[in-house]
Formats: structure tokens, C-alpha cells, sequence
């Protein structure tokens, strides 16, 4: 297979998969952040044989945003068929990795002192990653003898409030209080759920 690799092109020439399933409108600020301050890390990918876009639309998205003459472009010849597979595999893969919470809150540790801006992590994310490896692991089993009862009239949201809870059961419960779903996923969950649309602009 004869393939070029980052050799820049004029954008005009690139044309956008007419088929991407791929909802990327969302993320495009975020992107282009990430062009402005860092450059590409990574180039577009294209079908040599029209300059179909396979991978890299929201880069491309990101790129006219910037005002961007020329992008980094890898060409590769694949019918069409290919390239519609190749595009549904470069969105689909990069939802099966993980991340490793401990190293990448020591990272985040490591780097707290620098601009965390564009990585695609918002403030409270970060800030949980932060004050999470700060604060250390506790037990919370250990934490949970004599406990007392906790009740809380005033719904006021807090900035976080970290909750430790004795079975699965108990968390079940929980999870249909809050009117929310939990998952072995979640990190945070904000309550009231009614405030959270009038405080998305705000920064505590």
C-alpha cells in the first residue's frame, strides 16, 4: 500500500465523509484549543483517490474554526468500502481503553503547577483528580464504624460532598433518592439535577 504521511494540504481540498455517523459539534472548541496551543498531534486521514476524509473531522471542523489555510494530511488507498470501515473503527476503538485512575491523578499531581487548560478535562474534573490524589485512599469500610445518620434539608449545591456507602445496596438506594444512575463509571453526580443548567456557566 503506497501511502504519504503529513505532507500539508490546502483544506479546500479535503471533502468531509458525506456518511461520518460521528457527532462531533460539541467538541470542536475543545479541539481547536488544543491546535492553537499545541499544534496537530495527529494528521487527518484521507482517501488518496477523492480526498474523502476517513479520520480527523473534528480536527478538520476545528481547523476552518482557526482560520486554517493547510492541515497535516495522511492519504491512503482504500476503496470505499475500507474507508468506511476504517472511519467507524477510529471512532469506535478509542472507546475501548481505560484510563489508570492512579497514574493519572500522579500525573496530574506532577504537572499541577502547569496550564491544564485545553486537555480536555473541565474544572471539576481537575480539581477532583487533584484533591482526590492529595488527600489520599481512605478505608472507607473503616471509616464507616459508628457513622452517624446523616440527613440534609438545605439542597444548595456544595462544591463536593464525597459519600461513603456500607453494601451495594445501599448505594441502589441512593442512586433512586438522587433519581440518578449510578455506574461503576461515575465519578461525581450533581443534585439537585434541576440546578445544574443554571450553574454551567458559573465557576465555584
Amino acid at each position: 500500500m503506497n501511502e504519504s504521511i503529513g505532507n500539508y494540504i490546502d483544506i479546500k481540498q479535503l471533502v468531509p465523509h458525506p456518511e461520518n455517523p460521528r457527532i462531533n459539534d460539541h467538541a470542536i472548541d475543545e479541539v481547536a484549543s488544543s491546535i492553537k496551543r499545541f499544534g496537530f498531534a495527529a494528521p487527518i486521514i484521507a482517501r488518496k483517490e477523492d480526498n474523502t476524509i476517513i479520520a480527523g473531522h473534528t480536527r478538520y471542523s476545528a481547523a476552518i474554526l482557526l482560520g486554517l489555510d493547510q492541515v497535516p494530511v495522511r492519504f491512503m488507498n482504500l476503496d470505499p468500502v475500507d474507508a468506511k470501515l476504517l472511519m467507524l473503527a477510529d471512532n469506535k476503538l478509542g472507546e475501548r481503553a481505560f484510563w489508570d485512575d492512579q497514574r493519572l491523578e500522579t500525573l496530574f499531581q506532577e504537572l499541577k503547577d502547569q496550564d491544564l487548560s485545553n486537555l480536555g478535562w473541565d474544572d471539576d474534573e481537575l480539581q477532583n483528580l487533584l484533591l482526590h490524589k492529595e488527600q489520599g485512599e481512605n478505608d472507607a469500610f473503616e471509616e464507616w464504624t459508628d457513622m452517624p445518620d446523616f440527613e440534609m434539608e438545605d439542597l444548595t449545591s456544595f462544591r463536593k460532598l464525597i459519600i461513603h456507602f456500607e453494601s451495594q445496596e445501599d448505594v441502589d438506594e441512593f442512586a433512586k433518592v438522587m433519581d440518578q444512575t449510578i455506574t461503576d463509571k461515575t465519578k461525581y453526580l450533581w443534585f439537585p439535577k434541576k440546578e445544574k443548567e443554571e450553574h454551567d456557566n458559573l465557576r465555584y
